[in-house]
């Protein structure tokens, strides 16, 4: 007679698409504690009757009588069939659709040291205890808008940084230059003026536009010509102003830079300042919630830097590499570094992971990782810190059992081992995917694709939850996609500066939504943020003469020369006198002449339509000019034309 607690499991038309195991192994694993029911050592699997044809379901088929079909039916599932029970209804039962495992929360698990198919004793998760949300500042607005979300970001302490690092620059490397000697009166190093908080926030207004429209080139953005002209940039400052600042914009004071090679060295000095604010800031204003990812973010680069790298399987195949942990749900950047090979600092995954995860330890959070970071020495760290782990594993990996590993199996079918509180889950669908979790149970969901959602399909449940939580990283990268401020620059780290920039207008635009969300609020989208941000940072003044000196002091006049200045008095020059041609001087150290535009040539060229490239590479140079009007002109026939007819340029 056989004992009424054991299930009977029969062997279903089909292959199963669940873990198969041995019948030994199964009657373990549905004893319940203090069971009579003995199993004799002498009694091997290859012994019982089709001991090689049991499997164990792991499906929603379990305790569920209804759903009990017939030998004549058609199935697609191994079912199980309770026999009549005398078993104390005081005793809790499973639940339809859970594993036929007994926990014992009372007794002691023992450590295990290999791996097995008992899931008994499996332990269960740590709670979720972070408290995730806005954490706004008490004095923020109520009704806030764009801006406010960003500058609660980029503050003014980063925009005075902006403005004194900068001016440092500027006026170090002008007075290195105006000591060398031979600029010319042009040249960006004598015309400089400090820039001032003003023109800083409108020079961040212009970086922002020019990641909503796109142009070939930067100096199109003030192009007057039809096909390309807008005035956003024009009418805030002039082209040279901003090409002036965007050659001293700078993060960080040189004076203190230690080089390469030499202790305390930092990779990342020229960007230190700002790089440590906005970690810090990304940390404060939000706290993520239970399901959080890990992965590699790329900044475009591929001219000459020491941690330049290559990834293949990414959109910027060449670049710098950011290890990024981000909300799941969101994609807002909890914690980021980048890999720059900085002294002392290990970029091994592992180590990765657990220096991202420090704040965030001990709180009950569940981290999604790919086969890159997947390791069980990661787990085991991560589960002594409250933390569980989900995420794809290389079947190569140290420490994994490989007769499970190199297991043949056909697309459909499912095996694991547990060991401690670790599961590892080989399942075959179209290739092997192999996973290692801390969080679930070998259980099989069934879902749909988003193409055809009437296409059921069972995968197992962690396979389900990783696919859904592993994106917080290509959110992020793929919001950043859409205002890309990617301009060749020969600074690396300006170019990294700008898209943390651009990765702050990202974290505003989650911030804002979730702030809205809070209060039910219509969501805005990030296209609506940034056009508002933009504007605002464009008509925001932030002039204090009392504290501003360079805006106390009135901006010198720039020379002009040659076709850019403006012509003089018609009638001056219509009017008889003493009007004759002179050379221009020579270069300092060359007995070259120097040469200019000719005004009139430059003039004509322009009516009739010629691009800005056609005005500075075709129109011809002269080394004459009027010595009475200061105007650059051909000895012939311009001379003439400019003295003696009014609308020349016709």
């Amino acid at each position: 007679m056989c004992d009424p607690r054991v299930i009977v499991i029969s062997k279903m038309a089909g292959r199963s698409t669940t873990g198969r195991i041995g019948l030994r192994s199964a009657l373990e694993l549905i004893m319940q504690d203090g069971s009579d029911l003995e199993i004799s050592d002498n009694d091997s699997e290859d012994n019982l009757s089709d001991s090689s044809d049991v499997f164990v379901p792991m499906d929603d088929d379990f305790g569920d009588d209804s759903d009990i079909m017939s030998d004549n039916e058609s199935v697609g599932h191994d079912h199980v069939f309770d026999a009549p029970t005398d078993i104390d209804s005081d005793v809790e039962q499973p639940e339809a659709g859970a594993i036929p495992v007994i926990y014992d929360d009372d007794s002691d698990t023992e450590w295990m040291e290999d791996w097995t198919r008992s899931l008994v004793n499996f332990p269960v998760s740590a709670p979720f205890e972070g408290g995730s949300g806005l954490n706004l500042p008490e004095n923020f607005e109520a009704t806030p808008t764009p801006l406010d979300f960003y500058q609660l970001i980029v503050t003014p302490s980063v925009m005075k940084l902006f403005k004194t690092e900068t001016n440092r620059y500027a006026r170090t490397t002008c007075d290195e230059k105006k000591a060398a000697g031979g600029l010319s009166a042009r040249s960006i190093f004598n015309t400089w003026t400090p820039v001032t908080l003003e023109e800083m926030n409108k020079f961040l207004a212009i970086l922002v536009h020019m990641g909503l429209v796109k142009k070939p080139k930067i100096d199109d953005y003030w192009s007057t010509h039809p096909a390309l002209s807008t005035t956003f940039a024009s009418r805030l400052m002039t082209r040279c102003r901003f090409a002036a600042i965007l050659a001293f914009f700078h993060l960080n004071d040189n004076a203190r830079f230690i080089p390469r090679g030499r202790p305390d060295h930092d990779p990342l000095f020229k960007l230190r300042p700002l790089f440590d604010h906005l970690v810090q800031k990304f940390q404060q204003l939000y706290k993520p919630e239970e399901d959080i990812c890990i992965d590699e973010a790329m900044c475009p680069w591929r001219g000459r830097s020491a941690f330049r790298c290559y990834m293949k399987d990414k959109p910027t195949k060449w670049g710098m590499k950011l290890y990024e942990l981000c909300e799941s749900v969101s994609g807002y950047v909890c914690n980021m570094e980048v890999m720059c090979h900085e002294p002392g600092v290990s970029n091994k995954p592992k180590e990765v992971c657990l220096r991202l995860l420090t704040p965030f330890a001990n709180k009950g959070h569940t981290l999604f990782v790919d086969n890159y970071y997947c390791n069980p020495a990661l787990a085991d760290e991560l589960v002594a810190e409250n933390t569980a782990l989900v995420g794809t594993v290389r079947a190569n990996r140290i420490g994994l059992p490989r007769d499970l590993a190199k297991q043949q199996m056909q697309q459909g079918e499912m095996d694991y081992r547990r060991k401690n509180q670790l599961l590892y889950i080989h399942w075959k669908d179209k290739r092997d995917v192999h996973m290692l979790t801390t969080k679930h149970l070998p259980q099989m969901k069934r879902v749909g694709s988003r193409a055809r959602p009437q296409n059921q399909k069972d995968k197992p449940e962690c396979v389900v939850e990783y696919i859904h939580n592993m994106a917080g990283v290509d959110k992020s990268d793929q919001m950043i996609s859409y205002l890309p401020l990617h301009r060749k620059t020969c600074k690396w780290w300006k170019k990294l500066a700008f898209h943390l920039l651009t990765l702050v207008m990202i974290q505003g635009h989650i911030l804002c939504n979730k702030h809205k969300k809070e209060h039910q609020q219509k969501e805005m989208c990030l296209e609506d943020f940034v056009k508002s941000v933009c504007v605002s940072l464009a008509a925001q003044c932030t002039v204090d003469p009392a504290e501003d000196e360079a805006a106390a002091l009135p901006l010198p006049q720039r020379p002009h020369l040659g076709a850019a200045v403006p012509p003089p008095n018609v009638m001056d020059r219509l009017r008889p006198g003493s009007h004759f041609p002179e050379e221009f001087a020579s270069k300092p150290g060359s007995n070259a002449k120097l040469q200019r535009t000719c005004k009139v040539c430059y003039d004509r060229m322009k009516h009739r339509g010629a691009s800005r490239d056609e005005l500075k590479n075709r129109v011809p140079h002269t080394k004459y000019r009027c010595e009475q009007c200061q105007v650059n002109l051909c000895i012939t026939p311009c001379f003439k034309m400019w003295h003696t007819m009014d609308k020349y340029h016709i």
